[in-house]
């Protein structure tokens, strides 16, 4: 990673708590996915990376026809728990709907709402 790509990721993520916050893309066999993921900078000895949510995914590079392609775009909100900002999530696009035999392919258009959970450790969607 570049200095400067670091430097541009780091977020506050709480009142009193600033972050590294990335998007990490996987792809394998024409599917991609990303994923939303927090490390905190905090005064606990070890680094910890928090996953939030998946946020985008495709079929596109795929040879199917059922072409699907979501992207969900993230804001941290002012509301709090346990010491972290919650996070939106707007979705919209296409997703796969798995079908008895086979999957057909349907509008997205949701938001879903992430807190931060001390005791599991991790963010929970709560809408």
């Amino acid at each position: 990673y570049s200095s400067e790509k670091i430097i541009e990721n780091i977020k506050s993520i709480g009142p009193k708590i600033k972050a590294y916050v990335e998007e990490n893309e996987y792809s394998q066999e024409g599917y991609s996915s990303t994923k939303l993921r927090i490390i905190p900078f905090n005064d606990q000895p070890k680094i910890v990376s928090l996953e939030v949510a998946e946020i985008a995914n495709n079929n596109q590079a795929t040879v199917n026809e059922k072409v699907y392609s979501k992207v969900g775009k993230y804001q941290f909100l002012k509301s709090v728990h346990d010491g972290l900002y919650d996070i939106e999530i707007q979705y919209s696009g296409t997703q796969r709907k798995q079908t008895k035999d086979d999957f057909k392919v349907i509008p997205m258009r949701e938001t879903h709402i992430y807190q931060y959970n001390e005791k599991q450790q991790k963010y929970v969607r709560v809408k």
